[in-house]
This record gives structure tokens, C-alpha cells and sequence, in this order.
């Protein structure tokens, strides 16, 4: 003999049928009828969308969200305008940087390498090179007036006639200079001002010239001249 009772939950809303030993029950209205329980609890729909929960309605801050084990927070003081500042605080490891010819590595420090102007500086990012430290050691200046190299200090003549070695005292005050100049083809030691130019040696000067010697005194227009010897 089969038996039937059909109720309501007044607190669920379920209506049960039951059968003998079988239970069936059929929930009556939608989520907004249930109450929300003391571990679980709803959400209301402006917090999802298509089935997912939007963070932009989530309460709290980035504060309240554990460290995983993979990706973790970074302090807000090592943040500006959303980008990572690069102060004493940021924790390098490695060779962080390997780019275009510049290595950066925290152990072995800068190294540039690449073509023959590897490390270059100008006015502007396609100006003309003024200073130039390329792969062979060689150092130039002055837009390759200056070079420095395993042959030692080269200076070229500039277009004013003469690339010129200059000497100043401790308050930069100019004492004197040494000189090429192509337009008179002289080349020249002259001191500046009230400098005088001393020639001494424990051992003796020797002045020696193919067409023999000639000291100037009033700037070239007297001078005592040396013959060679025949």
C-alpha cells in the first residue's frame, strides 16, 4: 500500500512529497527567499556578470589579499604613477639587463659591447659624436679632434690651424700651449702672459734643426740664428 503526504517548510520554502520511505521535495520562489547562512551567504546580482563575480564591486583592498606562491604585492611606496621606481630599495639578482649592446649585471657590473662606437655621447640621439669609447680601447673628444689610444694622445689640427695642447694653472688661469699650426708650418711651444719658458735637463739641451737652429725674440721678427754644421 503506497503511501503519500504532501507539505510545506514554512522556513526553507520546500514543498516534500513523500512515498512511502522516499522524500521529494521542490523548492518553491527563487534566491531571494533563502537567508543567508552564518558560513555561506549570497551574492546580489550587481556583483556578477555572466556568471562570474566582478572585482570592481569587491569590498576591501589589495591589503586584505594573502601572498600566493607565485605571484605576491609589491609596496605601494615602490610605486609611482603605476610604474616601478628604481631606488635603492628594488633587489636585483643576475644579469637583470642585456639589451642593444648594454649589459647590466648585479655582480660584474656595465658592460658595452657591439659596434665600433660602443659607448657615444651628443647632443641629441643623431647628433654628431663628440665623445667616443669604441671596441678597440680608443677614447676621442672633441668630435675626433682628441684621440687616446695604445699610441698615445693624438691631437689633430682644427679648422682655426692648429689642434692645440693647452696648459692652465690651478685657477684655470691659460699659461701656455703646444701647437701645430699648418698656416705659418710652424710647430709651436709658446708660454702665455707673464709664464716664461724654461728648457732645463741635469744632463744638457740639445736644439737641433736640418737648416740649424733659430731662437725668435719679438715674435719671429728678430731672431738669433744657429747654422747648421756642414
Amino acid at each position: 500500500m503506497t503511501s503519500t503526504n504532501r507539505f510545506i517548510d514554512p522556513k526553507t520554502r520546500l514543498t516534500s512529497t513523500s512515498s512511502n520511505n522516499t522524500t521529494e521535495s521542490t523548492f518553491l520562489g527563487d534566491l531571494d527567499d533563502i537567508r543567508d547562512g552564518a558560513v555561506y551567504a549570497k551574492i546580489l546580482t550587481t556583483d556578477i556578470s555572466a556568471g562570474h563575480v566582478k572585482l570592481s564591486e569587491v569590498t576591501g583592498t589589495l591589503d586584505d589579499v594573502d601572498e600566493g606562491t607565485t605571484y605576491v604585492k609589491v609596496l605601494a611606496t615602490d610605486i609611482s604613477s603605476g610604474h616601478l621606481k628604481l631606488t635603492s630599495n628594488t633587489a636585483v639578482n643576475g644579469n637583470w639587463y642585456d639589451s642593444s649592446g648594454v649589459s647590466i649585471d648585479a655582480s660584474t657590473g656595465i658592460n658595452i659591447y657591439g659596434t665600433d662606437g660602443a659607448l657615444t655621447t651628443r647632443a641629441t640621439k643623431t647628433g654628431t659624436i663628440q665623445c667616443k669609447v669604441d671596441t678597440t680601447g680608443a677614447i676621442s673628444a672633441g668630435a675626433g679632434t682628441v684621440l687616446l689610444n695604445a699610441d698615445g694622445i693624438k691631437i689633430k689640427e682644427d679648422g682655426a690651424g692648429g689642434g692645440v695642447f693647452r696648459f692652465y694653472s690651478s685657477t684655470d688661469v691659460y699659461k701656455g700651449v703646444i701647437y701645430y699650426n699648418s698656416a705659418v708650418g710652424k710647430f709651436q711651444v709658446t708660454a702665455v702672459g707673464t709664464a716664461n719658458l724654461y728648457l732645463t735637463a741635469t744632463a744638457g739641451v740639445y736644439l737641433t734643426g736640418g737648416d740649424g737652429v733659430h731662437i725668435d725674440y719679438g715674435y719671429f721678427s728678430t731672431e738669433l740664428y744657429i747654422p747648421a754644421v756642414a
